[in-house]
């Protein structure tokens, strides 16, 4: 059989890929359809996340109550320096005076002065473990530290503070070097308050009587002074705050204050002369973040809106139609969507605005929304936040309406899943139907291949055969 040439081999490839070609419009249709269905899923998975993103909001919008996003207060404080504080949605806006007159602090009991280098503490004590136990707040703990011979008083001292902070006890201590030469250690109560006050004793050894801090001086809470040991506080009355709220005499064990203003918490940071004026305290509701939650939903309500449209427009030009152009379902969606922010919403309070544009948000001409009017804004939040509140989040209002509308698409089973289902299906037979057209394809191209070699194969031989028949011929007859 005829070899053939690789220049030969060229041309059959050559004609074999024209044949392929030929015959692979069927391919070509179903890719199109491939990618247009996968620019479908991809256009109904940015849909969803941005119908999802406003939806998110207007859940929130249309809650009332404590819970609602228009139930938020702002605090102010006439003297930072005395009181600041925070108010959650439980507040009541008012007005009220304060008068600090003293802070709360942690109690502090002081050991007596000791020589830092002397070993007064070890020789008194003698070496082996010791024990100590603190109290606070009714709860005691053991703590165990041990001395050796020759240990000096700063050594003993550090011991001490090093087993005490690394106990459960509600109590740090350190050594405070007060000269150079001599030491004092410090226990501190981790929390403020008279109720967090401290008592201590000694278990195992006198180590505590040793260092100024026997039974007496902590039965008695003896005063410390430059030498000699004690609290810092003589008084537990000393370790509360003090105010005056409203005239009311408050005592809290904390200068971070809760409990007596509902919704409120007090920070009280200085202390004021009984002969000083009152802070002013104002609770109001938080206007900057009601306007920045209308800014968040307009930027979100136009996000979602814009690419609806977008994604169901045709161009009148060039007769180009966008993905979801043919989808009436979806462009029902954007349509209902500008109906309800264009709609009166019936359950307002009496006298309230019913439409958005009353409030300063203009609706432009594709639908989306602009503040546009801020100081109409401003006064309807200022002379009463439920004329802003009752447009979304009344019985009727507009956050309650979107929420139900888009949940209808956004929510599992809903017009999304049905759709991006439906492409999945769609994709698998495309997937399905492009292996069998290629393999039909490849059928076709190998049949092309085969019948083309055996041609040229039969076209080679008849052409050697001639040759041999003029050579024969010119050897008959010259």
């Amino acid at each position: 059989m005829p070899t053939i040439s690789t220049a030969t081999n060229q041309q059959i490839e050559s004609l074999v890929s024209q044949y392929r070609y030929s015959i692979s419009n069927p391919v070509t249709i179903l890719k199109n359809r491939q990618t247009s269905l996968n620019a479908r899923t991809t256009v109904l998975s940015d849909l969803k996340s941005k119908l999802n993103a406003l939806n998110t909001l207007a859940k929130d919008m249309k809650k009332t109550g404590t819970t609602s996003k228009f139930s938020t207060y702002a605090f102010e404080s006439s003297l930072s320096s005395v009181v600041t504080g925070a108010a959650t949605s439980t507040a009541s806006a008012g007005t009220h005076s304060l008068l600090v007159t003293q802070l709360a602090k942690a109690d502090k009991v002081i050991s007596s002065q000791m020589t830092s280098s002397a070993t007064t503490i070890a020789a008194t004590e003698g070496a082996g473990s010791k024990r100590i136990s603190l109290t606070v707040n009714g709860s005691t703990v053991n703590v165990d530290f041990s001395i050796a011979d020759g240990d000096s008083n700063s050594t003993v001292l550090s011991s001490m503070a090093t087993a005490i902070n690394a106990s459960s006890a509600s109590v740090t201590a350190s050594v405070v070097s007060d000269t150079s030469g001599t030491s004092r250690l410090v226990f501190t109560s981790k929390s403020s308050g008279s109720a967090q006050a401290v008592s201590m004793a000694d278990v195992t050894g006198t180590v505590l009587n040793s260092i100024g801090l026997g039974a007496s001086v902590i039965s008695g809470r003896t005063g410390s002074t430059a030498t000699e040991g004690g609290y810092l506080f003589a008084s537990t009355s000393l370790l509360d705050s003090k105010f005056k709220l409203d005239g009311i005499d408050i005592v809290r064990g904390s200068n971070s204050v809760s409990d007596v203003l509902t919704g409120i918490t007090l920070e009280l940071k200085g202390v004021q002369l009984p002969t000083d004026t009152p802070v002013t305290l104002t609770v109001s509701s938080d206007k900057s973040a009601i306007k920045s939650t209308i800014q968040e939903f307009i930027t979100k309500y136009n996000d979602a809106l814009s690419y609806l449209t977008s994604k169901t427009s045709v161009n009148p030009d060039n007769k180009t139609r966008e993905i979801l152009a043919s989808d009436q379902v979806f462009k029902t969606l954007r349509i209902n969507m500008r109906t309800i922010i264009a709609s009166s919403v019936t359950s307002v309070t009496a006298g309230n605005p019913t439409l958005l544009a009353e409030i300063g948000i203009k609706t432009n001409s594709d639908g989306t929304l602009t503040l546009s009017d801020t100081t109409k804004f401003d006064e309807a939040l200022a002379s009463n936040v439920t004329k802003i509140a009752d447009l979304f989040n009344s019985s009727n209002g507009l956050a309650g309406q979107l929420n139900t509308l888009i949940e209808s698409f956004t929510a599992s089973g809903g017009q999304i899943q049905i759709a991006q289902d439906g492409a999945s299906n769609q994709l698998a037979n495309i997937t399905t139907s492009l292996t069998r057209t290629n393999a039909q394809i490849d059928l076709k191209v190998a049949s092309f291949r085969k019948q083309y070699e055996s041609l040229y194969s039969a076209m080679t031989r008849i052409s050697l055969q001639s040759q041999s028949i003029n050579s024969l011929l010119t050897q008959l007859y010259g």
